[in-house]
């Protein structure tokens, strides 16, 4: 059985010899069948609750965005900052490390000294580090999940 969770494979000859081949969604089976002619199982997956439901009396305080990478919207984010520095300078962002790191806001061109309300917090296996500070949370993906 091979677990599926992205799109990244162009054609079924990777998966010659599975029995069987799981993917998180409907979407995502549909994708496959469409795109290759791969025939999918969609098993959702299992999300412990304990694990991303947080209690925050009186609520997080950061506008908070996850993997600073371009698939997942680093160059709209990063405009988003620059626009919030300039006239929402109050408001705090934090930004999560996942396969991206925080730096890629200045690769995108950001300048820090118009963002002082940017922090970073290194990636972390438990979400709710994160969930428990933030007020919102922004996911401006560019590409397919």
């Amino acid at each position: 059985v091979f677990w599926l969770h992205n799109f990244a494979y162009p054609d079924a000859s990777s998966f010659t010899g599975c029995d069987a081949v799981v993917v998180p969604s409907d979407f995502s089976r549909e994708h496959y069948r469409h795109a290759i002619g791969l025939n999918c199982i969609a098993l959702p997956p299992v999300v412990d609750l304990s694990r991303v439901v947080v209690d925050r009396p009186g609520g997080g305080k950061y506008l908070t965005y996850v993997n600073p990478i371009p698939e997942k919207g680093v160059f709209l984010f990063a405009r988003i900052v620059a626009a919030l520095g300039e006239r929402r300078p109050d408001i705090p962002v934090l930004v999560v490390e996942g396969r991206g790191r925080a730096d890629w806001l200045r690769r995108c061109g950001l300048n820090s000294a118009n963002t002082t309300s940017v922090f970073r917090m290194p990636n972390t296996s438990d979400p709710r580090n994160f969930y428990h500070v933030s007020r919102l949370l922004i996911m401006p993906s560019v590409w397919q999940e």
